[in-house]
């Protein structure tokens, strides 16, 4: 997947993150210090549902980090899998650390 479309039900935007010109954004340019997250909409079971043994996968994935002004960008970007239902927790920034 190299962008992103509006009409695509697969990925649900949370926080502050919205959709731009096919782009993922994760928060807004103007206020540098939110949090947004974007989490793909179905359920990926990683189980064998036969035997309830966990499965083994390999994938890759490649990400482009894109700073507007090279002098103040963002420090922190996470990827993870996480069980269903998952909630993201309130997140309170200051500037250095996540609270």
């Amino acid at each position: 997947m190299t962008s992103f479309v509006a009409s695509a039900n697969s990925i649900v935007y949370e926080g502050d993150a919205y959709l731009s010109h096919r782009n993922m954004e994760l928060n807004t340019v103007d206020c540098l210090c939110r949090v947004g997250q974007a989490v793909y909409s179905e359920p990926i079971h990683i189980w064998d549902s036969y035997t309830g043994a966990l499965a083994d996968f390999t994938t890759q994935f490649s990400f482009t980090l894109n700073a507007r002004n090279a002098t103040i960008y963002g420090n922190r970007f996470a990827f993870f899998l996480a069980t269903v239902g998952y909630q993201m927790l309130d997140i309170k920034l200051n500037y250095d650390r996540i609270m």
